[in-house]
């Protein structure tokens, strides 16, 4: 296999702008017939897009179809080869990064990348050319290293959204509290749970809905109320019991995540809990008893009972 690259190479090459969209990658490689297809940047080729990519990356998690092709989940670091590699250095790219196909570029201007073919896993099977254990070994790198592929553009900002959202919740919620982050986040997660175990199930699904995702999927097992033994004297006594708090800290610590609450959620479905609870509840979270309103547009609370 000490063979030069350059009849083994495809040359019919479709070659896109990574300002592209993934629909238009998506016919060009159906009306081409072929799996994939190149991205060009101010630089020169930038990336390759697969068939595959489109299907997991793009389709599969619900991109839209005007997605750019420079934001779906391409290698990170392109994978390629010069004009003058053999086929074993081909072969072997293939089996280290679990890659189908492998451009061949050449450098002009300064460093600019542009293309001058193409070698496949398939064309190589086709023309005998690979052994069936070099095939194996290619096929069974493949599966874990896409698997583990980086995040591309769009899910990474989706999931740097997401963080930014807990990390604004727990803030709140924890400056309220008057306790650290660490400290908040099991405790917050330890009331909320006794909190949807209290109130309606639709109500519940209202809640958990406006809180930050990875707190979602946290509570998402969590049985929904209304559970009428939940009472101010039972979370009293559960947060002395599982954090050692005293009443009164307890009665703080319940008052301020109450308080977070309604600051993150601007007050949004509180006023709707805080109906459904017993008077002794609604003391315990806000110093007093909520009265529902004829007017549900016009909350109105009543003088603290606990003055």
């Amino acid at each position: 296999m000490e063979n030069g690259i350059q009849q083994f190479m495809s040359r019919k090459v479709i070659i896109l702008n990574d300002k592209d969209t993934i629909e238009q990658a998506a016919k060009a490689m159906a009306e081409h017939h072929v799996g994939c297809v190149l991205t060009n940047s101010k630089d020169g080729v930038s990336g390759i897009i697969t068939d595959r990519d489109l299907a997991c990356h793009a389709i599969g998690d619900g991109l839209p179809s005007d997605a750019r092709l420079i934001d779906i989940n391409t290698q990170e670091d392109l994978n390629y080869v010069a004009e003058d590699s053999t086929l074993e250095v081909v072969v072997q790219l293939m089996k280290r990064h679990g890659v189908r196909r492998v451009p061949i570029l050449k450098k002009v201007h300064h460093s600019k990348l542009i293309c001058a073919g193409l070698v496949t896993l398939d064309e190589l099977i086709v023309e005998g050319l690979v052994s069936m254990s070099d095939v194996q070994e290619i096929i069974k790198s493949q599966v874990p290293l896409f698997e583990k592929r980086p995040l591309g553009r769009i899910k990474k900002r989706k999931e740097a959204r997401k963080e930014q959202s807990l990390n604004i919740f727990f803030k709140t919620m924890a400056r309220q509290m008057d306790i650290d982050r660490i400290e908040a986040e099991v405790l917050i997660l330890f009331l909320l749970k006794i909190l949807i175990s209290r109130v309606t199930h639709h109500q519940a699904t209202d809640l958990m809905s406006s809180l930050p995702m990875k707190i979602q999927e946290d509570l998402k097992d969590q049985k929904h109320g209304p559970d009428p033994t939940v009472n101010a004297e039972y979370i009293i006594q559960q947060l002395k019991v599982s954090f050692g708090l005293t009443s009164a800290a307890a009665e703080r610590r319940v008052k301020g995540f109450w308080l977070g609450l309604e600051m993150y959620l601007l007050n949004k479905e509180c006023q709707h809990i805080l109906n459904q609870l017993p008077s002794d509840l609604q003391i315990l979270l806000t110093g007093e008893v909520y009265k529902k309103p004829i007017d549900q547009n016009q909350p109105h609370r009543s003088v603290s009972l606990s003055q």
